[in-house]
């Protein structure tokens, strides 16, 4: 059948090509390239009469004794194929080899889609990490805004403590106050005699009426406080909430990405089909 083919080439190709709209067929002998017939798909790298291409599917099978399929770049015969070889073999000598049929199929969609895909891939993995970077910023605002709310938390329950001391250092100025007067008293009754302890009833009331009116300042104090850190609460726990849905949506994208990944993967497996 090899030589057939051989010796009938220029009739059975054209007849063959008819069944594809788009090949090129090539025929050669062990050591050329001797006729080749192409419909709307042209391979220049294929010229008649010139010696085999090592890389090429003509001199391969031959080399193995097998038929082989082969995807070639477009480096090599100047255009993106998918090739067939397949040895011929002597019709009066069945394990010699007389030349090799070879069938290309142009695969440049295949080629651009593939290209297409890596770099959609590639576009995917970086800014899947971009997204992780920024998950990974978001986390940390979340938590320290967590923190920071807390510690405002915190404060707030110590100006509440300190507020209940006041009340307290004020109750005690009152009754020292009292005591005072009481003193004064006692001392008016005794006469001459209880002046001396009048002066000090005297300096008694005015440390009571200090001590109330520090007190009131200090409270006054730590109420504008308060207020202040109720306001960074209020920033505070609005930050969080931010912090939150920016780690919502960036999940969402992350789940968006892997799909998209997923896809250019299934684009990838097309493009080694085609």
């Amino acid at each position: 059948m090899g030589n057939i083919i051989l010796e009938n080439a220029e009739i059975i190709l054209p007849i063959m090509a008819q069944a594809h709209e788009a090949v090129a067929y090539a025929l050669s002998d062990t050591e050329k390239n001797l006729y080749k017939h192409e419909r709307d798909f042209s391979v220049p790298g294929v010229i008649i009469g010139d010696n085999l291409d090592p890389q090429s599917p003509a001199y391969q099978c031959q080399a193995q004794r097998k038929t082989l399929h082969i995807d070639l770049p477009a480096e090599i015969f100047g255009v993106a194929m998918r090739t067939t070889g397949i040895p011929l073999f002597d019709d009066q000598d069945p394990d010699k080899i007389v030349g090799c049929l070879g069938i290309a199929f142009p695969r440049d969609t295949a080629v651009q889609l593939k290209r297409l895909t890596d770099i959609m891939s590639s576009s995917m993995q970086e800014i899947s990490a971009a997204v992780e970077d920024t998950a990974t910023s978001a986390g940390n605002i979340n938590s320290g805004e967590r923190r920071l709310s807390q510690a405002i938390a915190d404060i707030n329950n110590a100006a509440e403590k300190i507020i209940e001391v006041l009340k307290f250092i004020t109750e005690i100025a009152s009754q020292t106050k009292m005591l005072g007067l009481n003193a004064a008293i006692e001392a008016a009754r005794a006469g001459e005699s209880g002046r001396g302890f009048g002066v000090v009833s005297e300096e008694i009331r005015k440390l009571s009426d200090q001590s109330k009116d520090v007190a009131q300042q200090i409270a006054g104090l730590i109420g504008d406080i308060q207020s202040l850190v109720q306001s960074a609460q209020q920033v505070s726990l609005e930050n969080l909430k931010a912090s939150e849905d920016q780690a919502a949506a960036t999940q969402q994208i992350t789940a968006s990405i892997q799909e998209l990944t997923g896809q250019a993967n299934q684009l990838d497996i097309v493009a080694q089909l085609i």
